[in-house]
């Protein structure tokens, strides 16, 4: 069949990976050439929408501009630290410091917690002598980290993580409460991708972390990009994860087709996704809607945990073991609701956020409305800006209804040119065509 002749424009589909370079070259020893993940890193690189000024902040900065604090695990005692005096050092630096330290202080027995030499500054990424902020990230292609590897979860996809560190996460309290309020915060977007073209990959599901919970993100039709960058929609004062803008959370009319979670975040009656719905006029979801423009940095690769990449924030990354803060807020006392994750974080191959971020070891229980696994997905190039597979609201692309429609279901093409590019099928599906029927089978 020509698919040409039909509805697919130049759509070309094949069944399998595409071949790998003639030499391979694999760093981090995950499988996937070096030449692959540079290409899919930058290719799918976000652009970031932070909602208000607060700068990101490099590790190489944040090594220069502190020190780690050094307690007992047994009574919580701060012991010493390390440097033990306020000098600036690179990264690998303060690692040969921390190697020497840990005969007196192993992490079995002992927790490291970050500080900083100037708190106000070092919160803020914001040393007059020393200055970092979003622009400089831009061209100077510095704060991003990067990771490529085979998706845990389905064969012959890609999973593609990207991190940025912030100094400081300030949530909005009641007056006189300081709860959820860190020192440090590590965010982190997560998509399985098809790089079936490697020079146009192409996001098939995404994971968003936010609040200690997942948004996830079942067809790429639901995400908002710049070309070919993915737009990441960053809260005011905590920096959460969005793939949408908007002033709240889980609510009605809040949330596009395609956008589920596994938590909503409410108490009683009072629903702390959306401020309006609150008294006291604060709320656990802050405003994201991306008011002020974003910002494309270029990734550095940080490699595996086995196989670290060959750069100095890298070697921090996977071989630092303790906290990115040593000042946090828990629940204040008369607050009707806890607070989660509200301690200083650990890097992404530590701790709980491996296991959330790094390992996908998350609940999968949906709490709110999913598209998936529809018998009957439409679809029009030209579909509206809510695309949820209904005819009424067609998906945009073929790439976006093989997300959503179930094993054996059928998508009903509607006529027009669909840019996707090579397709990976990897289920039993219909397709119906302007001038008739596929079916497709692996």
């Amino acid at each position: 069949m020509n698919w040409k002749l039909q509805a697919l424009g130049a759509l070309c589909i094949t069944i399998g990976l595409a071949g790998s370079s003639a030499i391979a070259a694999d760093s981090d020893g995950d499988g996937v050439d070096n030449w692959i993940e540079e290409s899919v890193l930058n290719a799918l690189a976000p652009e970031w929408y932070p909602q208000f000024s607060r700068r990101l902040q490099p590790i190489d900065w944040m090594v220069r501009h502190g020190y780690a604090k050094v307690y007992r695990r047994s009574d919580g005692a701060q012991v010493g630290r390390v440097p033990a005096s306020n000098v600036a050092l690179t990264p690998d630096q303060f690692l040969a410091q921390m190697a020497a330290a840990s005969v007196l202080w192993p992490h079995a027995a002992y927790e490291y917690r970050w500080a900083y030499f100037n708190r106000d500054q070092g919160r803020d990424t914001n040393d007059p002598n020393d200055p970092f902020d979003w622009n400089i990230a831009v061209a100077q292609g510095r704060g991003v980290y990067g990771r490529v590897t085979p998706s845990p979860d389905t064969p012959g996809l890609l999973q593609v993580q990207y991190f940025v560190h912030f100094g400081w996460n300030e949530t909005d309290t009641p007056p006189g409460c300081n709860a959820g309020n860190h020192e440090g915060d590590w965010i982190s977007v997560d998509f399985d991708v098809d790089a079936t073209d490697v020079n146009r990959p192409r996001i098939v599901r995404a994971w968003y972390h936010n609040h200690g919970r997942q948004v996830f993100v079942e067809s790429a039709d639901a995400i908002a990009f710049s070309g070919t960058h993915p737009r990441v929609y960053l809260e005011h004062g905590t920096q959460e994860t969005w793939p949408f803008a908007a002033s709240g959370g889980f609510q009605p009319g809040q949330v596009p087709p395609c956008v589920t979670t596994n938590r909503r975040i409410d108490f009683g009656q009072c629903t702390l996704e959306y401020e309006s719905a609150c008294n006291g006029g604060y709320t656990s979801v802050r405003e994201h809607e991306g008011l002020f423009g974003g910002y494309l940095i270029a990734p550095k690769n940080i490699g595996e945990i086995a196989h670290p990449a060959n750069n100095e924030e890298s070697h921090f990354i996977h071989q630092y073991p303790g906290r990115y803060g040593s000042a946090w807020e828990g629940g204040c006392w008369w607050l009707p609701f806890d607070l989660v994750d509200s301690e200083s974080p650990f890097g992404p191959t530590f701790g709980s956020n491996r296991t959330k971020m790094w390992d996908r070891s998350f609940d999968v229980t949906l709490q709110w409305p999913s598209c998936n696994n529809q018998s009957t997905v439409w679809a029009s190039p030209v579909g509206g800006s809510s695309p949820d597979g209904s005819q009424a609201n067609p998906m945009r692309t073929l790439g976006g209804s093989l997300g959503v429609v179930a094993p054996t279901g059928v998508i009903n093409l509607g006529p027009g040119t669909y840019a996707d590019g090579p397709l990976t099928i990897r289920q039993p599906v219909t397709i119906t065509a302007t001038n008739g029927i596929a079916t497709i089978a692996p």
